[in-house]
C-alpha cells in the first residue's frame, strides 16, 4: 500500500483551534496528506511508534527544545508557528520570548502570519532568514467564504436563543492570577521565571494594571445597565485562562449577566452579537471579516496592540462605552468591513489560502523524505491497552498522589478538555460540506489522536 506523507498538528486551546485544526486536516488530506493532530503531551508520548513526517508546532518557547530535539532523533521534520504571533509590543523581547535562537536553528521552517511578525524575527536572528516563510494563520480560513457561512448561520440560531444581546469577550488573565504568596504578583512571576528586563517588566506591569481596570469597570458597568437599562443582555465569554468562579459569582450577582463556556470558538457569537465589547485582543480583528465593529475598551491606552486600536472604534472610559452601547443596541449599525493596510501586511492569507501556502514549503522537506516504517501498535488490542494504561496512570496521580488537583493542571484541563472522535467526525461533515470535499476517513489511530486521509 502507497504510504501519504504524513502532517503532525498540535492541539493546545481547544475552544480557539480546534476548528482550524480540523479544516487544516480536511484541505490538506485532500491534497493527499496523511494528516494527524492531538494534544502535544500525546504526541511527545507516542512520538516514537509514528510514521516519520513534519511535525509543525505550534509555539517554540524554550520548553519545546527537548521535544524538538526528541522529534528530530526519531526522523521527523519540525517546522512551526507561533500562534501568538499577530499581536507583539515589542519585537526583540516577542521574538526572544516566544522564538527562541535555540529552538529556531533546530527548525527546518518557521511560517509567519505575515510580513510584519516575519520582519521582526528576522532582525533579531538574520542567519535564518531563508527558514522564515510568510503563509498566514488557519483561524483565518474560518471567516472567509464559504466557512463563515457555518458561523453566520450558527449565530442565526443564537439570535433565535437569546434575542439582542452585547456579547464581552474578555482578556483578563493577567487580573485574576492567583499568587503563592502575598503581594506577589504575575509580573514577579515572570520575572522569576522568564528574567525579563526592567523594559518588559514595565511593559507587563501595564498589562496588569490595565487588565484589572478593565475587569473593574466592567463591573461597574454591568451594575450601571442592571439599573437603567436592565433590558439590555450581556453574554461573556471569558478566557480560557480566567477562573470560571469568579465569573459564576458575577452571574449570580447581576441579573442581566450570562457567562457563556460551550467550549467552542467565538465566531457565531460574535455574527448573533447586537453590540461587542473587547479588549485589545485577537477577536477585534476577526469580527472584521464578519462587518462588525467592535468596541474597543482601551481606558489607559498607553501600550496596547496597534493592529486592534486603528481598525475598530476605540473606548476611553465608562460613560463613553455605555453611551456607545445604548446607541448601538437601539439605532440601526452601519458597520465598516474595509480592511486597512496593516492587517493585510500582517495576515498573509485574506486573499490566498492557508494550507496551501504551507504545503507549497511542505512538498519541498518530502522531496526525498524517505518513510521507512508505518505506525507501530495501532490496532485493537494495542489500542485498548493505551486506554487502559493512561486510566491507571490518571488514577495513580488522582487518587494516590493527588497530584492532579493542583492550578496548572486543571488550566491545563480547562484550555483544552478532551475531544473525542465523535466531535471531530461531526464537525467534519460539516466542514466537508462547505468546502465541497468528499472521501476523507477520519479515524483514532491512538486515544484522542486523530488522523484524517482521503479514501483510495
Amino acid at each position: 500500500m502507497k504510504h501519504k506523507n504524513r502532517i503532525y498538528l498540535v492541539l493546545e486551546v481547544k475552544q480557539r483551534e480546534i476548528d482550524s485544526r480540523i479544516i487544516f486536516s480536511l484541505k490538506a488530506a485532500n491534497l493527499g496528506y496523511s494528516v494527524v493532530f492531538c494534544k502535544k503531551a500525546y504526541l511527545e508520548q507516542k512520538i516514537k511508534y509514528f510514521q516519520k513526517g513534519v511535525i509543525i508546532l505550534k509555539s517554540i518557547g524554550k520548553k519545546n527544545h527537548n521535544f524538538i530535539l526528541k522529534a528530530k532523533k526519531y526522523g521527523h521534520k519540525i517546522c512551526a508557528f507561533d500562534e501568538e504571533g499577530l499581536l507583539f509590543h515589542n519585537p526583540e523581547s516577542y521574538c526572544k520570548k516566544r522564538i527562541p535562537e535555540k529552538c529556531l536553528s533546530e527548525l527546518d521552517l518557521f511560517f509567519s502570519w505575515g510580513e510584519h511578525d516575519k520582519n521582526a524575527i528576522i532582525k533579531l536572528y538574520p542567519n535564518y532568514h531563508e527558514k522564515i516563510k510568510e503563509v498566514g494563520n488557519c483561524r483565518i480560513e474560518l471567516l472567509k467564504y464559504p466557512l463563515n457561512e457555518i458561523y453566520k448561520n450558527q449565530g442565526n440560531e443564537i439570535k433565535k436563543r437569546y434575542g439582542k444581546f452585547v456579547l464581552v469577550n474578555t482578556k483578563f488573565g493577567y487580573a485574576g492570577f492567583t499568587p503563592a504568596k502575598k503581594k506577589f504578583t504575575i509580573v514577579d512571576s515572570l520575572e522569576k521565571v522568564l528574567a525579563i528586563d526592567e523594559t518588559e517588566k514595565k511593559f507587563h506591569q501595564y498589562i496588569l494594571e490595565s487588565q484589572v481596570k478593565r475587569r473593574d469597570d466592567l463591573i461597574n458597568l454591568f451594575l450601571i445597565f442592571e439599573k437603567k437599562n436592565n433590558d439590555i443582555k450581556f453574554l461573556v465569554r471569558p478566557h480560557q485562562s480566567e477562573k470560571i468562579t469568579f465569573w459564576n459569582e458575577i452571574e449570580n450577582k447581576i441579573k442581566n449577566v450570562k457567562i457563556i463556556r460551550d467550549g467552542q470558538p467565538s465566531l457565531a457569537w460574535m455574527c448573533a452579537a447586537q453590540s461587542i465589547i473587547s479588549f485589545n485582543c485577537t477577536t477585534a480583528i476577526e469580527g472584521k471579516f464578519f462587518n462588525k465593529n467592535h468596541l474597543n475598551y482601551v481606558p489607559l491606552d498607553k501600550n496596547d496592540f496597534k493592529i486592534p486600536n486603528s481598525i475598530n472604534k476605540n473606548i476611553y472610559d465608562i460613560v463613553e462605552l455605555e453611551k456607545e452601547l445604548v446607541k448601538d443596541f437601539y439605532e440601526e449599525q452601519h458597520n465598516d468591513s474595509s480592511f486597512n493596510s496593516d492587517l493585510n501586511k500582517n495576515i498573509t492569507n485574506i486573499k490566498t489560502d492557508f494550507v496551501n501556502n504551507v504545503c507549497v514549503h511542505l512538498n519541498l522537506l518530502f522531496k526525498n523524505f524517505k518513510i521507512f516504517k508505518t505506525d507501530k501498535y495501532t490496532n485493537i488490542i494495542s489500542f485498548s491497552y493505551f486506554i487502559f494504561k493512561r486510566f491507571f496512570i490518571n488514577f495513580y496521580y488522582l487518587r494516590v498522589r493527588g497530584s492532579y488537583n493542583d492550578s496548572k493542571t486543571m488550566l491545563s484541563a480547562q484550555k483544552n478538555p478532551k475531544t473525542d472522535l465523535k466531535e471531530v467526525k461531526d464537525k467534519s461533515k460539516i466542514f466537508m460540506k462547505y468546502l465541497d470535499i468528499k472521501d476523507i476517513k477520519v479515524k483514532e489511530i491512538y486515544p484522542n489522536i486523530f488522523c484524517f486521509e482521503k479514501k483510495f
